[in-house]
């Protein structure tokens, strides 16, 4: 059993506890057993409940708890097969079919029996039915949405400083429900407060775009949370690069107010500058090469546009639906930001796994060289590069500021990059 002290107990049939894989005992955490309790009646097993408690929910672990990447609902089969396939539909083709072929043997008994090993959720027997919205975050968001019983499908995602649980929600009959999201530090509370008012924002919509609806926002324990409406079921993947059809990302630069001038004196310049000095008394050796970088940038006469950008424009968080983009994850979106950022955004995180982060910025300088398809200047191009990177280390810094920790792939090396970059 795994309390909310964070110890895992052994009972008959159960999994030992170092088995587990260090971003499933995170998740179990964050999702069932989220702030420190003697009393808490929810209990986490691997294998029976303890002594007088019922079971809630049951998950299969997908491929295993060692190294878990999904927990499938076993509650409903539909529910189950359809998360596997909304999943693949919007993934890559090699990757996608590894997801279809899972999502049609979840439809059978084949899948059950294939992976053995159960999270299973429990509570006291002694907490009445109708408090269990008190205890267990996915019987609150079915009161909360005023749905019957609801099942969750969760990926088990890597460790890192942004990373939350996200919580496909179905019904009995399969039927898509919502995501929900779970900010359970600070620095991902703040995410999820960022895409609740951005998806309030754009309610109205962006043209050529679908964007999902808020349902609904609230806290559970000490989480703050967010439910947005579920994505179309056809989806298929997207991997146009946003350069070589500049008109997607154009309309989301131009949903907000356009703004014109030079670097010096924008409220970009100002807000980031503001977010450093923040960060300065937590991260102070961080916060103050970026400073310096800002201060070299902001030397710039180049004039730069500033609109919106989404802030995650990846294959990851794109589909296309007939002959629309659909666009979800709208936790960084934010205004007045420089023009481009959202296409360099795109190459960096494509090349920054498969070549590094050293030579990923290297790609952002050199694409930027293509940013003439956005309407940016001759002169204003490199600067936009800069920014871009500087916007992403940034981002980098302001999480482990607020208790979300480095993120390996991107620090220390970042802060080479940003001493470097632009001294002439």
């Amino acid at each position: 059993m795994v309390s909310r002290r964070g110890g895992v107990g052994m009972f008959a049939g159960s999994v030992a506890e170092t088995r587990l894989s260090p971003a499933l005992r995170a998740l179990i955490d964050q999702v069932w057993l989220p702030s420190p309790s003697a009393s808490l009646p929810v209990a986490v097993s691997l294998g029976r409940p303890p002594p007088n408690h019922v079971v809630v929910e049951t998950y299969a672990v997908v491929p295993n708890v060692r190294t878990a990447r999904f927990l499938i609902p076993l509650g409903s089969r539909l529910a189950a097969f359809e998360s596997l396939w909304r999943y693949h539909s919007a993934r890559r083709p090699l990757r996608g079919a590894a997801e279809a072929t899972l999502a049609a043997m979840f439809r059978t008994r084949v899948a059950e029996l294939a992976f053995r090993d159960r999270l299973v959720v429990s509570i006291d027997r002694g907490i009445a039915t109708d408090d269990y919205p008190v205890w267990l975050a996915v019987s609150h968001l079915a009161e909360k949405l005023g749905a019957g019983e609801l099942f969750a499908s969760i990926p088990v995602r890597p460790i890192q400083p942004n990373a939350k649980p996200v919580l496909e929600l179905f019904d009995a009959r399969g039927d898509a429900i919502g995501f929900a999201k779970l900010g359970w530090s600070e620095a991902t509370k703040e995410l999820v407060r960022c895409e609740a008012d951005a998806l309030v924002e754009l309610r109205d919509g962006i043209e050529g775009l679908v964007i999902p609806e808020l349902e609904t926002r609230g806290t559970f324990a000490h989480c703050e949370y967010l439910v947005s409406s579920p994505l179309p079921r056809e989806l298929r993947a997207y991997s146009t690069d946003p350069l070589d059809a500049p008109d997607v990302v154009l309309s989301v630069a131009h949903s907000a107010p356009l703004t014109t001038g030079p670097l010096a004196g924008s409220q970009y310049a100002a807000c980031a500058r503001q977010e450093m000095e923040a960060a300065e008394p937590v991260t102070p050796g961080e916060a103050k090469v970026l400073l310096q970088w800002l201060d070299r940038l902001e030397r710039s006469p180049a004039e730069l546009e500033f609109g919106r950008w989404h802030g995650d424009w990846t294959p990851y968080n794109l589909a296309t639906l007939d002959r629309q983009v659909v666009a979800w994850d709208w936790e960084h979106t934010r205004t007045e930001i420089p023009l481009g950022l959202d296409a360099l955004h795109w190459h960096h995180q494509l090349a920054l796994p498969e070549v590094g982060l050293a030579a990923a910025a290297a790609k952002v300088v050199e694409t930027s060289a293509r940013l003439g398809a956005m309407g940016v200047s001759p002169p204003a191009r490199k600067l936009t590069a800069s920014l871009y990177l500087l916007a992403i280390y940034l981002r980098n810094v302001t999480l482990a500021a607020r208790g979300g920790g480095w993120r390996s792939r991107m620090y220390p090396e970042m802060l080479t990059i940003a001493a470097e970059m632009d001294l002439d």
